[in-house]
């Protein structure tokens, strides 16, 4: 990859690492329960500041989730 001089492919590979963001996924994280409507498929983490977490999908029309605990 050092050998790589071509400021068209370094850029290239430069904007491919920060939209893969090294191979990390984040997500927003929110403290009131969502109750509007979104896209489906949207996903967010929602955690009341003590022990309850949360990730909320909406799809169907409705907002879902599953909790964590531990």
């Amino acid at each position: 990859m050092r050998d790589i001089r071509d400021p068209g492919i370094l850029d290239f590979m430069d904007y491919v690492r920060v939209i893969l963001n090294q191979g990390k996924y984040s997500t927003r994280v929110v403290t009131s329960i969502p109750t509007g409507t979104a896209n489906d498929g949207e996903m967010l983490l929602y955690t009341d500041g003590g022990s309850t977490q949360r990730l909320y999908a909406y799809f169907g029309s409705a907002w879902r989730y599953i909790t964590f605990s531990g």
